[in-house]
């Protein structure tokens, strides 16, 4: 597995792609399923805890030549939140196999100039690089026609820990119960018109209400549509307030609900996976993340996804 962050081969590939591709939305589907951006949202304050928790996720799809050269096909933008010092959570879907493919940017503006910040980004003190991950045990196993239970959900290892001015988030306790109508903040960096596909240029929240709690075992549907998540919010966060008055993160967005949006074009409910169902695969897998024996390796894809 290359350990290059982005090779002079990639990254010509990828500053000719800026143009045609569509670098803030996690465009692609995973067995005909497409994924969800803020719509109708507000800007978070530099100030809001939101904001130093929250961070842009870059991955590049990658394609070999018959001489064995990286070469960008596109690059998919996501959003995700701060764990621990090297540990950042997001969807499965967000990943790709080989983590050096992805990268993180600590901003909470969009890259005015895609172009400009592709060129600087082995130099941008912002960037950080990703040397591994670990995705929810059944995401490796998603087939066609699946419903629930994706284990939509990644935990990605960096280094050079967070810039000042971020902190980590907490997630939320077993002790804590979701209930229908429940008030909920979602946060991300993703496209702000579903039909337009107007990209965001900074990070968005919103409050909504939670519609089922209890879709499957590890995921919930959100009350969306008219306000909720779009493309490139995939990944991010959504916030309740639990029995103490703190704020927790309660799930990770991970897709269109197919029953009211079955083209993918944010205008129904989305399901999040829920993280008290992975909490003992969190922190197993953060435990091995952090381990002083931890080797990167490759990041277990779906089959044909």
């Amino acid at each position: 597995m290359t350990k290059s962050l982005i090779t002079t081969a990639l990254l010509t590939s990828a500053l000719a792609l800026t143009a045609c591709s569509k670098v803030h939305n996690t465009e692609g589907t995973v067995q005909g399923q497409s994924f969800k951006g803020i719509i109708n949202g507000e800007t978070v304050s530099a100030s809001d805890d939101i904001a130093k928790t929250t961070v842009q996720i870059f991955t590049f799809q990658v394609a070999h030549d018959d001489a064995g050269r990286a070469l960008v096909r596109g690059v998919a933008g996501c959003t995700g939140t701060l764990l621990a010092e090297d540990i950042l959570l997001t969807a499965a879907h967000c990943t790709t196999e080989n983590p050096y493919y992805i990268i993180l940017y600590f901003s909470n503006e969009a890259p005015k100039d895609f172009k400009a910040f592709m060129a600087s980004i082995n130099t941008n003190p912002l960037v950080r690089r990703v040397v591994g991950g670990k995705v929810g045990t059944q995401w490796p196993k998603l087939v066609s026609g699946k419903v629930g239970d994706w284990g939509d959900i990644a935990l990605l290892k960096f280094e050079g820990g967070i810039p000042e001015g971020y902190q980590l988030a907490e997630l939320l306790p077993a002790k804590e119960k979701l209930a229908v109508d429940q008030p909920i903040t979602l946060a991300g960096f993703g496209i702000t018109d579903g039909i337009k596909q107007t990209p965001s240029t900074q990070l968005l929240k919103v409050d909504v209400t939670i519609l089922d709690p209890t879709y499957t075992k590890t995921e919930m549907v959100i009350d969306s549509g008219d306000k909720g998540p779009c493309h490139g919010d995939s990944g991010g966060p959504a916030y309740v307030t639990g029995s103490d008055g703190k704020k927790y993160v309660a799930g990770v967005t991970s897709r269109a609900d197919v029953r009211n949006d079955p083209r993918g074009l944010c205008i129904g409910d989305t399901l999040y996976t829920k993280v008290q169902p992975h909490a003992a695969w969190i922190k197993r897998s953060m435990k091995s993340l952090q381990s002083p024996t931890f080797k990167p390796a490759l990041i277990p894809q779906p089959q044909g996804g």
